[in-house]
């Protein structure tokens, strides 16, 4: 009787063997799969080592807490960003306003912070330049980082608004980064730049201190951090959980909002997003252009 139930076992231990087998490959693939680096890629508003220098504590942090790998990335430029944005291929972007609307509307990426401080648009010029207000600017050249920048968008919108419209009233000059912009103020190239407070807290103090704001051109949403529509709820909460934690409750965490200028990071509201549709509009229109 023995012998027989253990001749009708033998299949089943085969089967129950070959089962879990292929359970253990299904948890090592799963293992794996959490163990994927996890992309954070900060739009190049900056220089790529200024962008690891100031980024690297919330890459570490979100590394430590968790626990998995997490690559720093950037783009060469406003638009190869956006591209791969659009692509998904960035799990978590620190990303221009009007770029994080315009990718949660059409590719599905979800908010999860902003800094507290609202990005104040600023236009700037050399401390003694002769230039005291917007109209004084008529018939000149005005730097700027890149025609997508939120920045670049917001500046140029309310220039118009003072009837200072980019192309005939205005040069509005690219440079491709905030530094090359102030930088051709100081060299005489333009005679103010679109800025912002941020940035200027960013910059060497000598280089700020040769400067002087013209005026608050508008105060929009700051960069936001989204998450990629690829990732499941739970690491969405996760990673909007301890984000908020490392910034708000952690000394290495402050000091990072602080340099960053972001004044700890908060919640993105509905009213956030939709405030910023104007900008995404002004955004598709310069894309457009360019093809």
């Amino acid at each position: 009787m023995l012998s027989f139930l253990f001749a009708a076992l033998g299949p089943m231990r085969a089967f129950l063997k070959l089962f879990t087998s292929l359970l253990l490959a299904l948890a090592g693939g799963a293992q794996a799969a959490g163990e994927r680096p996890l992309t954070l890629a900060v739009v190049p508003y900056l220089s790529a080592r200024a962008i690891v220098q100031l980024y690297r504590p919330l890459q570490e942090h979100l590394e430590r807490t968790l626990q998995r790998p997490v690559r720093l990335v950037s783009a060469p430029d406003y638009l190869t960003y956006l591209d791969k944005t659009a692509k998904r291929e960035y799990d978590v972007v620190a990303t221009s306003p009007a770029f994080g609307r315009l990718a949660q509307v059409e590719t599905g990426y979800v908010p999860l912070l902003r800094a507290q401080n609202s990005l104040e648009v600023l236009l700037v010029t050399l401390k003694d330049s002769p230039v005291q207000d917007v109209a004084s600017l008529r018939g000149q050249t005005i730097a700027t980082t890149d025609a997508l920048a939120t920045l670049t968008l917001a500046g140029q919108r309310a220039l118009k608004e003072r009837g200072l419209v980019p192309g005939r009233d205005v040069t509005v000059r690219t440079t491709n980064s905030h530094a090359n912009s102030l930088a051709a103020v100081q060299r005489g190239d333009a005679m103010a730049a679109i800025s912002s407070s941020t940035t200027l807290r960013q910059i060497p103090a000598a280089a700020a201190e040769q400067l002087r704001v013209i005026t608050v051109l508008s105060t929009t949403t700051p960069l936001m951090y989204m998450a990629s529509p690829v990732l499941a709820p739970a690491e969405v909460e996760a990673l909007r959980r301890t984000m908020m934690e490392f910034a708000n409750a952690t000394p290495a965490g402050q000091k990072f909002v602080a340099e960053l200028g972001h004044g700890g990071l908060a919640p993105l509201s509905a009213r956030d997003m939709a405030s910023l549709d104007p900008l995404v509009a002004d955004l598709k229109a310069q894309l457009e252009s360019t093809r």
